[in-house]
């Protein structure tokens, strides 16, 4: 069974993160942004891997913000 899921959020540095998540998606992650508001898309997603492909996206995010305060 394949799945699709949508997350939407504000973050101040939308741009940089779109550049720090577009390498690792695999083709299976779109990204829309405008301004501060992200919706991330995530298709074709097997049921069974949905915790770990969200558990990646949240640590592109955690490793987006490192860098981007690191710099």
């Amino acid at each position: 069974m394949n799945v699709s899921v949508e997350i939407e959020f504000d973050e101040p540095n939308a741009a940089y993160l779109e550049k720090v998540i577009s390498p690792d998606n695999g083709n299976l992650i779109s990204m829309d942004v405008s301004g501060n508001h992200v919706i991330v898309r995530i298709s074709e997603l097997k049921l069974s891997s949905l915790y770990n492909v969200i558990d990646d996206l949240i640590r592109d995010i955690e490793v987006g913000k490192k860098v981007e305060s690191d710099l």
